[in-house]
């Protein structure tokens, strides 16, 4: 850009020779270049610290990368991410594990498995006919036990079921507890904890105008509680939900867009607030959440295209309190869904993401 600046000025030489003595014109040209230089290094360094972005010239996370929706836990000094299955992949398309005992995150991520050998029968029955792959699965533990819920459904149709896969060993094997509920597009569930321990799910999709419903937890049996059963509707136009509290707030965090078609996917992540967990959730100009409201905070940026399917997760290493895991869809690896990793903090309010790990 500089050498333009120069021609410019040598091209404009007599402009300026006409009204300019030479000293000063000397000293005008480099006041203005030394300008531009700090001007570039400083907009060079804001676009380093771009939190809403996600920037091809940035540290990259290494090994097997290949996951979608991803969720995310610790396990003593390791982390298991897990994936939406893949279409002819092992295990019929289950969900996927892999591992990292880098406690940065950053490398060494390695598959070690799936959740199930083949699609447990009873979602082949519900469904008509056998998916090719389970979607979304979120991993949670309580009371000595892994929970990991996830959904099945047939692309293009508006009819879901929610199921659940239990472990006492986070690497399996797991057991197959069986449907969770197939009440409104039941995808993309992610459990939230609230006041005084209650554990709830989130579930939904724009897909079908069901939006995202929530329910409360029955923390023995991992199912739909009995004993409550209010089904609240949280927000509309947005899916792949996911919760993180911090100051009073918790904070509801979702997808706009499409996802699934590579680099041709437009997934970005939006975000309000509320001091109830069952909402109203409200962007930061107050619009509800309900009624297609949520202020953005994460996009893609080329080659790492769109950016979505999140997944809050705490993380004591470091003092590091929140992570959230997404995926992207990797432009120099024909449009491979990939992980990515950022820190939240909060400022003013409101949640600020770092760059990627």
């Amino acid at each position: 850009m500089l050498h333009f600046i120069v021609d410019f000025f040598v091209h404009q030489r007599l402009l300026f020779s006409r009204f300019i003595p030479r000293s000063v014109r000397r000293a005008v040209i480099c006041a203005f270049l030394l300008a531009l230089t700090v001007g570039i290094a400083n907009g060079n360094l804001a676009r380093a610290h771009t939190l809403s972005g996600d920037l091809a010239s940035v540290h990259a996370l290494s090994g097997d990368l290949h996951m979608a929706d991803p969720s995310v836990i610790r396990v003593g000094t390791c982390y298991y991410g897990f994936s939406t299955g893949f279409q002819g992949g092992p295990g019929q398309g289950s969900p996927t594990i892999r591992k990292t005992c880098d406690t940065t995150l950053r490398t060494g991520w390695t598959y070690i498995g799936t959740i199930f050998s083949h699609t447990p029968a009873w979602i082949t029955t519900a469904l008509g006919s056998r998916p090719p792959n389970l979607w979304a699965p979120d991993i949670n533990y309580w009371n000595g036990k892994y929970y990991l819920y996830y959904a099945g459904s047939l692309w293009g149709t508006s009819f879901a079921v929610m199921g659940l896969a239990t472990a006492t060993n986070i690497g399996g094997p797991w057991t197959d507890a069986g449907e969770v509920t197939r009440v409104n597009y039941p995808i993309d569930p992610n459990v939230v904890w609230g006041p005084g321990g209650v554990a709830y799910i989130t579930w939904g999709s724009w897909t079908g105008n069901y939006g995202i419903s929530m329910h409360v937890l029955d923390q023995t049996t991992g199912k739909l509680a009995t004993s409550n059963t209010t089904l609240w509707h949280i927000a509309n136009g947005i899916e792949a939900t996911t919760m993180s509290f911090n100051g009073g707030y918790y904070y509801l965090w979702g997808s706009k867009g499409t996802c699934c078609v590579g680099v041709n996917s437009t997934y970005y992540t939006v975000v309000g607030r509320s001091t109830s967990v069952t909402g109203p959730f409200l962007d930061k100009n107050g619009a509800n959440m309900n009624n297609g409201g949520g202020t953005t905070i994460l996009t893609g940026s080329w080659p790492k295209v769109a950016a979505g399917g999140a997944d809050e997760f705490d993380d004591p290493t470091y003092s590091v309190a929140q992570r959230l895991a997404y995926h992207y869809y990797d432009a120099n690896n024909h449009g491979q869904e990939t992980l990515n990793v950022r820190t939240i903090k909060y400022s003013n309010g409101w949640p600020v993401l770092s760059a990627p790990l």
